[in-house]
């Protein structure tokens, strides 16, 4: 538990959260992706923690692809449309040089389909905390779409 937010519902891999009643939700990113999603007048909010950059099963979130789809349609089904959302992509660290080639690295590879299915789906991406190698504890503040992260002392080397 967090001193910082001691509350905190955990979300863990494969996980979707919906909300708008200002829960405070945290987990751990390592080459995993965290999408963020916020509609500031209604207050509706969602976050999922995705793996696999490949498309997946149906409502298998621990696809970035499938995460993606369902937040769009979780915020079409309460009539939002995707240009009316902030949304912010957080996580993909890498224990893999920067440089080496994006399919052969995962952590690069979440990157670049989650900004790519974002993009597809007609979001835009306000904020994006990618890469590196430290990992990070992410907190979403449901409430008003904050995100606090702290990037974790060790690495994922």
């Amino acid at each position: 538990m967090s001193s910082l937010f001691p509350n905190a519902i955990p979300l863990h891999i494969g996980g979707v959260i919906y909300g708008n009643k200002g829960q405070v939700v945290r987990t751990i990113l390592g080459s995993c992706i965290s999408i963020c999603m916020y509609h500031g007048k209604s207050g509706n909010a969602a976050i999922c923690h995705a793996m696999y950059s490949s498309p997946g099963p149906r409502d298998d979130a621990r696809h970035v692809p499938e995460c993606v789809r369902m937040m769009a349609e979780h915020f079409r089904e309460v009539g939002l449309s995707p240009g009316d959302i902030i949304v912010k992509v957080f996580g993909g660290a890498s224990s893999q040089a920067e440089d080496s080639a994006p399919n052969s690295n995962p952590a690069l590879q979440n990157i670049d389909i989650a900004v790519q299915e974002l993009n597809n789906a007609g979001f835009q991406i306000f904020v994006k905390d990618t890469g590196g190698i430290q990992s990070r504890e992410l907190y979403f503040d449901m409430s008003n779409g904050d995100v606090f992260i702290r990037k974790m002392k060790e690495s994922v080397r």
